[in-house]
């Protein structure tokens, strides 16, 4: 009986060994990812890289251009190379955020599941980048209630308007409801999955001295296309392009 358990501790660690040293398979990192690290340091700005694993398309933005390239979607698991990534040109005032994504993201050769997302590691198997999911799934329901609006188009929202903007959701009814920072809003969404859509969105006609920050508000409403935890916690809506349009805070 000692020799029958033995021998099958033997196969559970083994079998166990193999599991935990799985390779990921190229597939595993579709769709979108945020640049959160750099060879060990965090990185600031909304930084992030995606996969189409299908096309074998590499899309996303470095800190100040668009990024674009391509992959092969047949290399073996957990091989990943990235020596065909390139750019748009535009110039921005500090490049340097970008200038080292782009170094460390010419170095990678592997990738590995790393909690909830992916380290990418160069020849030596060292890493010099870590991602996150850029629009974690979340329950329609968990948008119920008041939430500040702390960032629009990763820009801060100014501290001087004249009401705070928000957004109220009631879930069950499907609508939502705020304040612009100068004006009172009210709407309509659906939301299902990671997908979500405005409608109907209404507002007073009081005129405020800053009437920008409303007005890009309603603008990225109108474009928000998907929503989902973002790596700090918050809720994010995104544009089909994964652009980031409106942070979240909850109230």
């Amino acid at each position: 009986m000692r020799t029958n358990y033995l021998l099958l501790l033997t196969v559970a660690v083994a079998l166990g060994a193999c599991s935990s040293s799985k390779k990921a398979s190229v597939s595993d990192i579709e769709g979108a990812w945020n640049i959160v690290k750099i060879e060990g340091k965090q990185i600031a700005g909304d930084p992030y890289i995606g996969f189409n694993t299908v096309a074998g398309q590499i899309y996303g933005n470095s800190g100040c251009n668009n990024l674009l390239g391509s992959f092969d979607t047949n290399a073996p698991a957990g091989t990943l190379t990235l020596d065909k990534l390139g750019s748009t040109r535009m110039m921005c005032p500090d490049m340097t955020t970008e200038n080292t994504i782009l170094a460390a993201l010419s170095k990678v050769k592997s990738f590995k599941k790393d909690g909830d997302g992916y380290s990418l590691l160069d020849a030596a198997g060292t890493a010099v980048a870590e991602l996150l999911p850029r629009c974690k799934e979340m329950k329609p329901g968990k948008l119920d209630g008041e939430w500040l609006i702390v960032k629009i188009n990763g820009s801060q929202v100014p501290g001087n308007l004249n009401s705070v903007p928000m957004l109220t959701f009631d879930a069950e009814k499907q609508r939502v409801s705020g304040n612009g920072g100068c004006n009172t809003i009210n709407g309509s969404y659906k939301a299902n999955g990671k997908n979500i859509d405005f409608s109907q969105m209404i507002s007073t006609m009081m005129a405020c001295d800053d009437m920008a920050t409303e007005g890009a508000l309603l603008d990225a409403l109108s474009s928000a296309a998907k929503f989902g935890t973002i790596p700090n916690g918050n809720v994010g809506l995104f544009d089909d392009n994964n652009n980031l349009l409106l942070e979240l805070s909850r109230k």
